[in-house]
C-alpha cells in the first residue's frame, strides 16, 4: 500500500471506531430490554466496522477471520477457509453450494 493513502485508511478507522464507540454508549444508556437488542445490533455494526477497516488496510486475513466470525452457516465458514488457503475452484463450488441451499430454502 502506498504511503499517501495511509491518512485516509487511518481516518477511515478513526470513524469507524467512533461509530462504534457511539453505538456502544447509546446501548448503554437505554432501558435492559432495549439494551440487549442495541447490544446485539452493536455488536453487528462493530463488525462491520472491522470488515470495513481491515478491507482499507489491505487486511486480507483479518478480515477472513472477522467473516468467519460472523458467517451463521458451516458452509459459508467452509468455503472462507479454502479461499483464504488458496483454493478457489473449492471456494467457488462452496459458495455455489450455499447460495443453492439458500434459494432452495427460501422458495
Amino acid at each position: 500500500m502506498a504511503q499517501e493513502n495511509l491518512p485516509a485508511a487511518t481516518t477511515a478507522a478513526a470513524a469507524a471506531a467512533t461509530a462504534a464507540a457511539a453505538a456502544v454508549a447509546a446501548a448503554a444508556a437505554t432501558d435492559a430490554a432495549t439494551t440487549t437488542t442495541l447490544l446485539l445490533l452493536s455488536v453487528q455494526d462493530t463488525l462491520e466496522s472491522l470488515c470495513e477497516l481491515y478491507s482499507l488496510l489491505k487486511e486480507e486475513d483479518m478480515f477472513t477471520a472477522v467473516w468467519l466470525k460472523r458467517a451463521r452457516l458451516p458452509e459459508v465458514s467452509l468455503a472462507l477457509t479454502y479461499e483464504q488457503h488458496g483454493f478457489f475452484e473449492q471456494a467457488q463450488l462452496a459458495y455455489e453450494q450455499v447460495k443453492a441451499s439458500f434459494c432452495s430454502v427460501s422458495e
